[in-house]
């Protein structure tokens, strides 16, 4: 295998553990925010990102802060990723 492809399959695994746990941190905030549904609902971790219909507890925000820093963990492996294919 070469660089590349071990570089690819290591950023990807990467990326993906990093998404799983931004969906992760969503659905908990979200169940500290609102009440519980009757049926399953997806998360919005959009909204969640971005303070919209989010418990504004300690606890909570502390949660969100930690999603946003995952999200810059990812824009912040995608850079690395394209400088190091500019390489």
């Amino acid at each position: 295998m070469d660089s590349l492809a071990i570089a690819s399959l290591v950023w990807s695994i990467v990326t993906l553990g990093l998404f799983s746990g931004i969906i992760r941190l969503s659905y908990r905030i979200e169940a500290r925010s609102k009440p519980k549904p009757t049926l399953p609902v997806f998360t919005n971790f959009l909204a969640t990102a971005l303070n919209i219909g989010v418990a504004r507890d300690a606890g909570t925000q502390r949660m969100r802060r930690r999603m946003l820093a995952l999200w810059a963990a990812i824009a912040l492996a995608f850079i690395g990723f394209a400088l190091w294919l500019a390489h």
